[in-house]
């Protein structure tokens, strides 16, 4: 079930910012957000731009009709609650993050735009989502772990 959530958490944070026709009805460019807990952008293939290399296959091109958008808040919870607060004023289309605490941020200023996460762990105990089938609200997303499988680690 985890995978299946993974692929529905990804595709549709990026499936709402999909249509090209939408954003052009509002006469701007698509503008996704990005809250990370690091110091700066890392630019390592593995790493990912969450979402970013994705959306150029449905036609996205930074600078001609999507604008990328960043806040970078190192391990300081206090950075992560001004960074989510910045990051709904824009009123981006979308808003990517990593870990709880940035999840747990961005829940205290927005219920309506649209956030996926990864390196989550235990979205629904945690509150974001109702279950993996059926997140429900705002939030989606996928886990780099699964908390079932803790047990089987220690075996």
């Amino acid at each position: 079930m985890p995978q299946a959530y993974a692929a529905g958490g990804a595709t549709s944070g990026i499936s709402g910012l999909a249509s090209s026709d939408a954003v052009g009805a509002r006469g701007r460019s698509a503008r996704m957000a990005n809250v990370r807990p690091a110091d700066r952008l890392r630019k390592q293939p593995h790493v990912g731009q969450h979402g970013e290399a994705a959306i150029v296959d449905f036609g996205w091109t930074e600078g001609r009709n999507i604008r990328f958008d960043y806040r970078f808040t190192g391990e300081s919870t206090e950075r992560m609650r001004i960074a989510a607060t910045e990051v709904v004023a824009m009123a981006p289309d979308v808003i990517f993050v990593t870990t709880n605490p940035v999840v747990s941020a961005l829940m205290q200023v927005t219920r309506t735009i649209p956030i996926v996460f990864t390196w989550v762990s235990d979205s629904v105990g945690s509150g974001y989502v109702a279950n993996f089938a059926h997140p429900g609200g705002n939030i989606t997303g996928f886990h780099n772990c699964e908390p079932a499988l803790g047990a089987k680690w220690k075996r």
